[in-house]
């Protein structure tokens, strides 16, 4: 389970509905799962107005540095512990 949110109530809300649920090997983990949530990004951005301001690139650096602040936060919260870049991690993301 892959799942980035703030914690802002105790205990954390039911997560009721996932946008997509796969099972994943191990070795999908790496490069797999970081592909398939640029593929969801890169689908948002065409179903709204970002795709027209930001680059798919832009894009994954802002989502990255937002999950960064989120992980400084949740760290000086004692929330979480997460440790790998682009993965739903430091730099990571909800989805798998």
């Amino acid at each position: 389970m892959d799942v980035t949110r703030a914690m802002r109530q105790r205990p954390p809300e039911k997560i009721t509905h996932f946008l997509h649920e796969e099972d994943i090997s191990p070795e999908q983990i790496g490069d797999y799962k970081a592909a398939l949530h640029r593929r969801f990004l890169s689908q948002w951005m065409k179903e709204t107005t970002v795709g027209t301001a930001f680059t798919l690139d832009e894009m994954w650096g802002i989502r990255e540095e937002c999950i960064a602040a989120l992980v400084e936060y949740s760290q000086r919260e004692g929330t979480t512990e997460r440790s790998q870049p682009g993965l739903g991690n430091p730099g990571g993301d909800a989805g798998v």
